[in-house]
């Protein structure tokens, strides 16, 4: 296949389970503005062989920064940024920790969730502010679109397996994370993050705190599910995590079950309540009109919280009050107002009904001098099964690691453990049926988990 000159989008995916869905339908939305877009691993247009385009990064944090310059330099790609984890945040750390000056000059547009997240970036780097546009994220778009038909299917398909079930999302993997206990402070380390003691011993600090509230959590779901053994309950675990830990944990509680299935979003409709600590399914669940209540087991300290989550949920700081507010939700004695949380939502998140964040960021990608470029799928193919990939690929396989930041091959799998077109085409059907557009969108497979989403008219017959 041919795609005749295009403006052309590169979206990188590193977490499946959360970005498949909202890049399908940022792609769906740019190509339906004159867009070819394709989706794959980090990095995969470094090959060059590609077009130039618009690399659109997860992150610009100062580790990136090499990485950033060979995007825009060598390859000669606008880059633009919405970072994933711009919405739930500890403002301190943040700027430290997800942006540098370096980075922030090498990109040309940063999209934000909302203006509490655009404001703090503009009074950070005000000589730079033009480029922070509050956007809203597409993410976003597809939490508000919870009745659409795939999310329906699975979270009937998990109500099927589990029965009744109250959702505990785990939001733990900083410290009971797949690549070892102390994988974040030598990550931070890896990073280049911690250069004082003080740094050191403030992230340490940080890892204790959050422990502290892990323990707690655990203790709170053994005691709940020994309190309401009529009810099932299931640990939604998150793709960092110690997957193990979870399942024997699980196999000691005859009513406790654990699940990475489907979407959190579906799980979240799928259950009857939510119990998290600061974790985002808690603003997942505000979308899809869901009670949520934010368990604290430890006092809290201000310096490590975050922004957003619990303050949107209903709060509870004993065993005695959750089981009591459980058991108030259940039998309607208590709602979930989530009128309350209106103006908190909306001072973090841009999100409007009569028009999707994906469509206003497309229509700010527009506005980069991009140029048009041809694309020949088949070339593209035979360079992606170069002799050379296959070595490499087989040379990480061997060894199980990745050897810039030592992460083990199983948590790589459970961070994106591949994707096929059909996901991809079933995605794209659901999105053309619940949104009434996108009849002329269609996907093409360019090599392993890499995917050309194009607009009809673009195909040179």
């Amino acid at each position: 296949m041919k795609i005749k000159p295009a403006k052309w989008l590169f979206l990188p995916l590193e977490i499946k389970v959360r970005e498949l869905e909202s890049k399908v339908l940022l792609s769906c939305c740019a190509a339906e503005s004159g867009f070819c877009t394709i989706i794959g691993p980090n990095g995969f247009n470094l090959k060059k062989d590609l077009p130039n385009g618009v690399y659109f990064d997860k992150c610009i944090s100062p580790n990136k920064l090499e990485f950033l310059r060979e995007q825009k330099i060598e390859c000669n790609n606008k880059i633009v940024c919405l970072d994933e984890e711009g919405l739930v945040h500890q403002k301190d750390h943040y700027i430290r920790e997800r942006t540098s000056i370096q980075t922030i000059k090498l990109t040309d547009k940063l999209f934000c969730w909302g203006d509490d997240q655009c404001h703090l970036l503009q009074c950070e780097y005000n000589n730079e502010k033009d480029k922070f546009l509050s956007t809203g994220s597409p993410r976003v778009d597809v939490w508000a679109s919870s009745d659409r038909r795939s999310v329906v299917d699975q979270a009937d398909a998990l109500k099927n397996k589990y029965g009744e079930y109250i959702l505990f999302p785990s939001n733990f993997s900083a410290v009971n994370n797949a690549n070892g206990d102390d994988f974040i402070l030598r990550q931070y380390k890896s990073y280049g993050l911690i250069n004082e003691k003080e740094e050191e011993q403030f992230l340490r600090d940080r890892l204790s705190y959050q422990r502290d509230i892990f323990e707690g959590f655990k203790a709170m779901i053994f005691d709940t599910c020994q309190e309401f053994k009529h009810i099932n309950f299931v640990v939604r675990m998150h793709p960092g995590d110690n997957m193990t830990f979870w399942q024997n944990f699980a196999e000691k509680i005859p009513n406790l079950f654990c699940s990475y299935e489907g979407s959190l979003l579906a799980a979240i409709k799928g259950s009857i309540l939510v119990i998290h600590n600061n974790c985002t399914s808690a603003i997942e669940g505000f979308y899809a009109h869901h009670p949520v209540i934010a368990y604290n087991p430890i006092e809290k300290d201000s310096r490590f919280e975050h922004n957003l989550p619990n303050r949107m949920s209903i709060q509870t700081y004993n065993i005695a009050d959750l089981h009591e507010k459980i058991t108030d939700l259940i039998n309607g004695k208590i709602q979930f107002h989530r009128d309350e949380f209106i103006d908190l939502i909306n001072n973090h998140i841009i999100h409007h009904d009569r028009e999707l964040a994906s469509d206003r960021i497309a229509k700010a990608l527009h506005s980069l001098e991009i140029e048009c470029a041809t694309l020949c799928t088949d070339n593209y193919i035979s360079n992606e099964k170069s002799i050379f990939s296959r070595f490499k690929r087989q040379l990480i396989k061997f060894f199980n690691i990745d050897f810039n930041l030592h992460m083990t091959r199983d948590y790589k799998r459970q961070k994106n453990p591949g994707i096929c077109i059909s996901e991809i085409e079933c995605l794209i059907s659901d999105y053309k049926t619940f949104y009434k557009r996108f009849g002329n969108i269609s996907v093409f497979e360019l090599g392993t988990n890499q995917f050309l989403i194009y607009p009809h008219h673009l195909v040179d017959n």
